[in-house]
Order: structure tokens, then C-alpha cells, then sequence
């Protein structure tokens, strides 16, 4: 593992932006280390292309043009628009050219995110994603509502978790595979319930999806399947469903907006709010005003 501190990356990840000239609109790291998102206007460019130790996820968000990156293990070349994806290798070094575009870029800490999924990601298994461009509507809507959602919460990391599991398997997944989802047994009796209950104790923490699967003894997308074949819910939405039921009880007492936020597992008050603002369509303070 890297002894580099939170702020050591986060800076060197702004420079890495800085020498292409360009100045991010929102430039994020999760203390934790796992990941960092950028977007930026990036002017057309020619020549080396810095190799990182994270895996990239770019999508394209404004801009049409031509694009090169060739390296040793993987080339991608073609015309790039708004909304295709692309993935760049860690410590991979490419030569090419891009022309004036609009980037999202997500940078993933492999390793860290192994340890945090508890399960082991191959690099091979993305060697065929990295040699083209993506035009898939699933990565496009997922990368942008992360990007949305971070610049509203942060590199939220439960969420995250679930978004990146998304995208890594529509970019691995064989060619012979559709799209309509695997028959999955929904999860039932006591995994279902100790489940459940565990979210229940943990909604006033930064509970992430895979600590959930654990209590079940299930791999985290085995889990994440199973709970939404018997819930209809992904496990995040249900946790962020749940904390939301929390907060209505709560704001029919006397406690105050930032307590709630609090009670129900967000450091930040403004960030409640806007969550809670998002789900219900009305701020904790009008909701309180009408309902309360």
C-alpha cells in the first residue's frame, strides 16, 4: 500500500491535470484512498500520455473529434463523442493525440478497492475494454450520475462501490452475455432478516455494501443481486431509503436538521439536506413545515 497521505495524491493528482494545461471544474480524493474524480475542458493535444498507478475511467461529456492512445498492451483509436467511454490501464505508458474535449475522469486505487470488496480484479480482464471506445448508455448513466452525486456528497463510498461494480462488469463482461439481468435467487429467511437488521444498527455510519454482504457470508455481487431480487432495491438505495424514513420521525420531534444528519450516518448537514431534498422533493425544513 502506498504511504503516501490523502493530500499527497490529491495534489499530485491536480498536477498531473495542471501539466496537460488545463483547470478542473471539480477535482475530488476519497480520504480513504480509493478514489479520486476530475472534470476538466481539455485542449487538443499531441504526444506522451502521463502513465498512472490507477486504473482510468474517462468519459466524454462535451466535444467531437478524433482520438489516438496507443500503448504496449492496449490501442484505441477512433472519433470520440459525448458520451462514450474510455479506460486507460495503470502504469501503462501511451503516445497519441485527442482533440478540444470535455473529460470526466474517475481514478481507481485497484488494490484498495480489492481489500474493500473483498474480492481480486484481474487487469487482463479489462485488456479487450481498453482497446475501444464505449458507446454503452449503462456506463454513460452511471458514470454521470457519480460525477452528479459526488459533486453533492463527495466520493461517497458505499455508493461508489455499487457504481464502479456496475461499470466493471459491463466493460468485462464476454460479448456473448446480454444485456437482461441473470436469474438470481432473491436473498430469504435468515440472511434476508440479519441483513436487514444489520443495516438498521449501522445507519448512523458510513456503512458500506461490502461490510453487509460479509454479515451473510456472500461475495458483494452475489449479495447486491440477491437483495435486490427480493427487495427491488439495490442495498444502497434501500440504506439511503431507510435513513430518509429515520429522518422524517426525527424531524416531527425537536431535534434540529444537523442532529438528524448526524443520527442518520451524514457528517455534513448541507449534504443531508440535499439528499433528503433529492428523495422527497422538499428540504428537511419544508418538510417539517408541512408534515411535522
Amino acid at each position: 500500500m502506498s504511504s503516501k497521505t490523502w493530500q499527497q495524491e490529491h495534489d499530485e493528482f491536480n498536477h498531473r491535470l495542471t501539466k496537460l494545461g488545463v483547470k478542473p471544474t471539480i477535482s475530488l480524493s476519497d480520504p480513504n484512498g480509493i478514489l479520486q474524480l476530475a472534470h476538466a475542458d481539455f485542449h487538443a493535444f499531441e504526444g506522451n500520455f502521463e502513465s498512472s498507478p490507477r486504473l482510468m475511467l474517462n468519459l466524454c461529456t462535451a466535444g467531437t473529434g478524433k482520438m489516438s492512445r496507443l500503448s504496449e498492451h492496449a490501442n484505441v483509436e477512433g472519433i470520440i463523442r459525448p458520451g462514450d467511454a474510455l479506460i486507460a490501464l495503470p502504469d501503462t505508458k501511451a503516445e497519441g493525440y485527442f482533440s478540444n474535449v470535455s473529460m470526466l475522469g474517475i481514478a481507481i486505487n485497484l488494490s484498495l478497492l480489492e481489500s474493500t470488496i473483498g474480492e481480486k480484479i484481474s487487469i487482463d480482464d479489462f485488456l479487450p475494454a481498453a482497446s475501444n471506445l464505449h458507446h454503452d448508455p449503462l456506463i454513460t448513466a452511471v458514470m454521470t450520475a457519480l460525477w452528479r452525486d459526488a459533486e453533492v456528497n463527495g466520493l461517497t463510498s458505499a455508493f461508489f462501490e455499487q457504481g464502479l461494480l456496475v461499470i466493471f462488469n459491463q466493460l468485462t463482461r464476454s460479448q456473448e452475455k446480454t444485456l437482461l439481468p441473470r436469474k438470481t435467487k432473491p436473498l430469504a429467511g435468515n440472511s434476508l432478516q440479519r441483513s436487514l437488521e444489520f443495516i438498521e444498527s449501522k445507519l448512523d455510519s458510513n456503512l458500506r455494501v461490502s461490510a453487509i454482504a460479509q454479515e451473510v457470508n456472500l461475495d458483494i455481487r452475489t449479495f447486491t443481486r440477491a437483495f435486490r431480487a427480493a427487495t427491488n432495491y439495490a442495498p444502497f438505495e434501500y440504506l439511503t431509503l431507510r435513513r430518509m424514513e429515520v429522518a422524517k420521525e426525527l424531524l416531527r420531534k425537536n431535534h434540529t436538521v444537523t442532529e438528524i444528519a448526524m443520527l442518520v450516518g451524514y457528517s455534513n448537514p448541507s449534504k443531508f439536506s440535499a439528499a433528503f431534498k433529492r428523495l422527497n422533493g422538499k428540504s428537511p425544513t419544508q418538510w417539517r413545515a408541512l408534515f411535522g
